[in-house]
């Protein structure tokens, strides 16, 4: 088999057209790459404020009732909810990306 370099002539257009229909064609992970930062950037950037405010009234009701010798009712539904606003939306980007790459 010869390679690219040792070839004297340019492919024809009938037989590029057919590396296309069967799907050889060169695609750069560089842009799969990228696609996938943006993706999770903009993820981020959706769901931060949220993830914030959840994590700060979590805190507030934990370190609010130190003193009172237990843990306050209605702290695993916060952090059920802190994990279900921060984490889903990312992995859903992040099989976004996976999909469009």
């Amino acid at each position: 088999m010869t390679s690219r370099s040792d070839r004297t002539e340019m492919p024809t257009p009938r037989r590029l057209a057919k590396a296309k229909e069967e799907g050889q064609v060169a695609k750069s992970q560089e842009v799969s790459v990228a696609v996938s930062l943006v993706l999770m950037a903009v993820a981020v950037r959706l769901i931060a404020p949220s993830a914030t405010g959840t994590l700060v009234s979590a805190t507030e009701r934990i370190l609010g009732n130190a003193g009172a010798g237990g843990i306050p009712v209605g702290v695993g539904s916060d952090a059920f909810s802190m994990v279900a606003v921060t984490i889903v939306p990312v992995a859903g980007m992040a099989v976004l990306a996976a999909i469009l790459a």
